[in-house]
């Protein structure tokens, strides 16, 4: 039976794939993996705490941290006993650090590192509902911060005694009996937007939002895919859906160390498919334009001939002459550039922004295919992205909305609506501002403008002007 709720995925992954890692970190020179037996056990320590120190179905656990398997044990284990998870970016203002707390009514906070817990001290005292802190990474319990945290009446906690005191104190059955008393259209997070055009906004999203979009993506990749790379922010909710989703297909994933490491870690954890922003697939392609500078002679116009070569690529309709030269350009430099980033690499999905078609025809040439979607925090996040089939991918656009969801264009301003099970439950405490963008026969409003091709996928124009 497919997950109803997303902490079910571990139960489905545990029947389907128990026998491949669910999490992959770096510790020195090698990759330390985690299985799916540990996942669900710390998951339930985590569950356990909670429930001992009383978290209330509705709680919400506010969570700052990289990318990493505790922030998955935080997740789950929230969710399972009725807890609603609040992610927030490390890098925001002070001010939206101040409002997400004090908007969301946070329980609990949990932080990666001593050092941000000192940024947010102040903020965390002058938090009425905020009870307790708990530090992912060890920290010293007679500094400065701790104390005057510990005066204040806040309760701080390091994770791995967390986890210590939740294995001596878990009551499975009383996590069961919270886990039966959870609907598939609970909130499940409450993901606070930028703050751009005001004050951020809580985007209440539901365990069947965001599996929506888990199984609207499942059927895309090929079935030989076995392992992942993430290094985008889980609290972003376009990877962290990936990242479930990466947990429903069976996929190892290997969190990458840190953004600067991506390529050289891919060279070790050789992943299948991964996800990232344009920005980063042009670094990808001026680190291999590079390369070919250090050439020299006929092995250096064969190197940028085949750079060249790969930017003219069709996904239909390459001319014979074409096909062979690209046999040609894969023998003398597209394998060498597909060994540069772990050699097993067939899928990129980038979102966030438009890609250059050149660079989506030129790695997809060198058979790192591109695959574009588009959406928002509001829609879980997927409202289409390209597909495999017969005109799945188009240059320029962001594929054929997502299956089972309802995409149209705004006659009048050529707004892209949505409407589905995908749609967020509406904004946290402002059904006024819920009433603007979701209409009352349930579309939502983009806010961006766009159009189909004759082929059915979604081109991206601009933004409407309300």
């Amino acid at each position: 039976m497919k997950p109803q709720r997303l902490f079910d995925i571990l139960t489905y992954r545990k029947q389907t794939t128990p026998q491949r890692a669910v999490w992959a970190v770096r510790k020195g020179n090698e990759w330390v993996k985690i299985y799916v037996d540990q996942y669900i056990d710390y998951v339930d320590y985590v569950s356990g705490f909670l429930l001992y120190k009383g978290l209330k179905p509705g709680g919400k656990v506010a969570l700052i941290s990289g990318n990493r398997p505790e922030w998955n044990y935080v997740d789950m284990g929230v969710q399972q006993v009725g807890g609603i998870v609040v992610p927030i970016y490390p890098t925001i203002s002070e001010s939206d650090y101040r409002y997400v707390l004090s908007n969301s009514e946070v329980s609990y906070l949990v932080v990666e590192t001593e050092l941000l817990l000192g940024k947010l001290k102040d903020i965390i005292i002058q938090q009425p509902t905020l009870q307790m802190v708990c530090v992912i990474n060890p920290i010293k319990f007679d500094s400065p911060v701790v104390s005057e945290l510990q005066a204040s009446g806040r309760e701080v906690v390091q994770f791995s005694d967390w986890i210590r005191l939740g294995q001596q104190e878990v009551d499975r059955d009383a996590i069961s009996q919270r886990m039966q008393a959870i609907a598939p259209d609970d909130v499940a997070t409450i993901i606070y937007t930028s703050g751009s055009m005001g004050v951020p906004k809580g985007v209440m999203l539901t365990h069947t939002n965001i599996l929506t979009c888990v199984y609207g993506v499942s059927s895309i990749p090929p079935s030989h895919y076995e392992r992942a790379m993430s290094f985008l922010p889980l609290c972003h909710v376009y990877e962290r859906m990936m990242n479930y989703f990466y947990q429903y297909m069976g996929y190892e994933t290997y969190y990458a160390e840190n953004v600067g490491k991506v390529v050289e870690n891919m060279n070790t954890a050789k992943p299948h498919i991964m996800t990232a922003v344009p920005r980063f697939v042009e670094k990808m392609y001026d680190g291999i334009y590079r390369k070919g500078e250090r050439l020299k002679g006929l092995r250096k116009k064969i190197f940028y001939w085949s750079l060249s070569l790969g930017t003219k690529y069709r996904l239909e309709g390459n001319t014979l002459w074409y096909r062979m030269r690209r046999n040609w350009a894969d023998i003398l430099v597209y394998r060498q550039i597909r060994e540069s980033f772990g050699g097993c690499l067939e899928m990129l999905v980038t979102g966030g922004s438009a890609i250059q078609p050149r660079l989506a025809r030129f790695f997809t040439c060198v058979g790192m295919a591109i695959y574009e979607g588009y959406g928002l925090s509001e829609t879980s996040p997927v409202i289409s992205v390209s597909s495999s089939g017969i005109w799945g991918r188009e240059w320029g656009t962001a594929g054929p909305p997502l299956s089972g969801i309802e995409v149209r264009i705004d006659d009048e301003t050529g707004e892209i609506l949505c409407r589905g099970s995908n749609v967020m439950k509406g904004y946290y405490k402002s059904p006024d501002l819920t009433s603007q963008v979701i209409d009352s026969d349930g579309w939502f409003h983009t806010g961006d403008t766009g159009a189909f091709t004759e082929h059915g996928c979604l081109r991206i124009t601009g933004r409407t002007k309300t």
